[in-house]
């Protein structure tokens, strides 16, 4: 595999139901080849190549990235602070009343 721009991201069960259309769009940045489900803390733990995501030699740990959303624009944030797995503004986040 020539890419080497591999990042893992994590969306949150309820974000996919609650925000499929923003969702969609983090998707239209990525494309996941491996997904798993993690049933103890509700999330989609995904490895993604992506030209938003730093290079990776072989060998090395996948980075970790936050997801954010704001304004309606997707974008990756490196990051291992254990920030939640999907960021929204307020906007998008009042929109559905939370």
């Amino acid at each position: 595999m020539k890419n080497t721009r591999f990042g893992r991201i994590k969306i949150a069960r309820k974000y996919i139901e609650d925000y499929l259309d923003m969702v969609l769009k983090v998707m239209a940045r990525c494309v996941i080849v491996r997904c798993e489900m993690n049933y103890m803390l509700d999330v989609f733990d995904y490895i993604a190549i992506s030209p938003d995501f730093d290079e990776v030699s072989e060998g090395d740990k996948c980075p970790s990235y936050n997801v954010i959303v704001e304004n309606g624009c997707v974008r990756f944030e490196k990051s291992d602070s254990g920030q939640p797995p999907l960021l929204f503004d307020d906007e998008v986040w009042n929109r559905k009343g939370a």
